[in-house]
């Protein structure tokens, strides 16, 4: 009895087993069908090739036939089929012609299909002339196509900066890009060894990828091109000290602020600053990152090193008095600070700050100790008085900022027996 349940055991995890595994016919039978079906798609496709011929020489459907040749390269099997990708380059160069045709002669004509079309072509003739360049058995590589497509190409390359700046005024940004790449591409090219490409235009289609990166907001994209972008309208020789550098560092810093990306968003700000100390753009945000990450010493590295440049810049001392402040070094801050009004008094912040100091060192001459009351007294109020013209003109050019000044003026007019102020601000 026990014999026969084990048997029956046995025999039911075996059909079990039998059924979970795939099933894999290898008989005859499924190879010959196999083959079959291999010889249908095989006669199918020489089929669809010849009709596409015949498109081609009529001029008709060309679409159609490009996408049908390339529903043939999707397939695994023919990817690297060359005839295939010789008839790809032939549709489009068609195509394209017809295109050209139609423009020449002023006909109707859809001048985004025309533009995509030439992108196509030459995307197309790269990837046959990267098949077609293969070593053969014995090592030997003799592309037979590279010289007769890279002499039909090379009167359209400029066709292709064309069409990034067409579709960069429409806001096509993606196609504005690839064409732009596409452009700049053919440098890389083997196809085009056999020429010397025009490069004139070359730091102008940079550029121009790098502004279409930029509405794009893709940092990776602007940094690819950046270098080269910075070359654009540069006659010096400075690339990224002219005016077109410093456009392209100051946007390269603000997507990379937008990306959170600070090593980025520090690494282009100090460059920026690095070329051009006197930027308005850089030196202040500068300083503001190192301030904001209490990096307070270098924060004050850089406003000396700017001050070094150019010692009577204003924006260059009210950072150094602004950095000093907050390190509560008050009396090299109040130096700075009082320079900095000696040129221009009209400056809300060294005006608020010169004022507190001598307020603050005012109270402190109350509670010395040492002195008697009247000598401290005395002190205070000499001091009281040096606050009060600051404190005053930060009122006037900062009215709204009542809870700043408000305060200290009653302090000053309590201390300097100032009854009419006294009872003005005591009002408010």
């Amino acid at each position: 009895m026990i014999h026969r349940i084990i048997l029956l055991l046995t025999a039911i995890f075996t059909l079990m087993t039998a059924s979970a595994m795939p099933y894999y016919d290898k008989s005859p039978k499924a190879d010959k069908s196999a083959r079959q079906q291999e010889r249908k798609a095989l006669k199918q496709m020489r089929q669809d090739m010849e009709t596409v011929k015949d498109k081609v020489k009529q001029g008709k459907e060309l679409d159609k036939m490009e996408a049908l040749v390339r529903k043939h390269l999707s397939d695994s099997a023919n990817h690297d089929n060359l005839d295939l990708r010789l008839l790809l380059t032939e549709v489009l160069k068609k195509a394209y012609e017809i295109g050209n045709e139609k423009a020449y002669l002023r006909e109707k004509l859809d001048t985004t299909c025309l533009m995509l079309t030439g992108r196509r072509l030459f995307l197309a003739c790269e990837s046959l002339d990267s098949l077609d360049m293969q070593p053969n058995s014995k090592g030997v590589s003799a592309p037979s196509y590279r010289k007769k497509n890279a002499d039909y190409l090379m009167p359209y390359r400029k066709n292709l900066l064309s069409g990034a700046l067409f579709f960069y005024e429409k806001a096509q940004w993606e196609d504005a890009w690839q064409n732009a790449k596409a452009y700049l591409g053919c440098r890389k090219q083997p196809l085009f060894s056999v020429h010397t490409l025009d490069s004139q235009q070359d730091a102008y289609a940079a550029y121009l990828a790098f502004m279409t990166a930029y509405n794009q907001k893709n940092l990776s994209r602007m940094e690819e091109v950046s270098e080269e972008a910075m070359t654009y309208g540069d006659s010096t020789g400075t690339t990224s000290r002219s005016k077109v550098g410093q456009m392209v560092l100051q946007l390269l810093s603000e997507v990379s602020l937008k990306d959170l990306n600070a090593s980025k968003y520090i690494g282009y700000i100090k460059r920026g600053f690095e070329n051009d100390p006197h930027s308005n753009y850089f030196f202040p945000r500068v300083i503001d990152y190192y301030v904001a990450q209490n990096q307070l010493d270098e924060a004050l590295k850089y406003a000396v090193e700017a001050m070094e440049s150019d010692s009577t810049n204003t924006l260059f001392l009210l950072a150094r008095h602004s950095v000093l402040m907050s390190m509560k070094r008050y009396d090299d801050a109040l130096r700075y600070g009082l320079q900095l009004l000696g040129m221009d008094d009209s400056v809300p912040e060294p005006n608020y700050n010169c004022g507190v100091i001598y307020y603050q060192k005012a109270l402190k001459a109350l509670k010395q100790r040492g002195k008697t009351l009247r000598q401290r007294t005395m002190e205070a109020q000499e001091l009281f008085r040096q606050c009060l013209p600051y404190m005053e003109r930060f009122r006037k050019l900062s009215p709204k900022d009542k809870v700043l000044w408000k305060p200290v003026l009653y302090d000053v007019y309590l201390n300097l027996n100032m009854g009419q102020e006294f009872a003005e601000i005591e009002k408010l």
